[in-house]
């Protein structure tokens, strides 16, 4: 059984065909895994700095916390947040940088307070003015949701990654 030439051109179009397109299948499900893990790993660095980010709120609100502790904590937190969202305002072009603005107004509210000023010197165990604890609270209030809303907007973005 012999095959005429347009049966073997046809055949030979059929196998490419497979071939590409399961090629193709291929690559775009592992870059589309790679998106997602990509994706769920940022959301878990977010998840992760929106918690430690309460538990320095409890800290701040209950008192008992040094302020050259709290200045470095402040450091360590805003250094963290500015490099996850410098990563995620490239990768998915979200504007995040909303997240770093407020930690730096947190810190000017904590590091303005006059108990914080007057025990940084020695370095006192801290207990903010009630005025600084309602601000902490009404910040708490207001502005942790921008973690949530990032984590849905990555959580959405529909770049894939190649």
């Amino acid at each position: 059984m012999f095959f005429k030439v347009p049966e073997i051109i046809a055949i030979i179009d059929i196998v490419i065909n497979t071939v590409l397109v399961i090629g193709l299948a291929i690559f775009i499900q592992k870059s589309q895994i790679n998106s997602r893990t990509l994706k769920d790993y940022f959301i878990k660095e977010l998840e992760k700095m929106h918690s430690e980010l309460a538990l320095f709120l409890d800290e701040l609100e209950e008192g008992g916390i040094k302020p050259k502790e709290i200045q470095s904590s402040f450091f360590t937190k805003i250094a963290m947040t500015n490099n996850i969202t410098k990563i995620i305002d490239v990768k998915y072009k979200i504007r995040s940088n909303e997240l770093v603005i407020n930690l730096q107004y947190l810190q000017t509210l904590v590091e303005t307070d006059t108990h914080y000023n007057a025990n940084f010197s020695r370095n006192k165990i801290t207990v903010l003015t009630s005025n600084s604890i309602g601000d902490i609270r009404q910040f708490r209030a207001s502005k942790i949701k921008i973690f949530h809303e990032l984590i849905v907007r990555v959580n959405d973005s529909n770049k894939i990654l190649f």
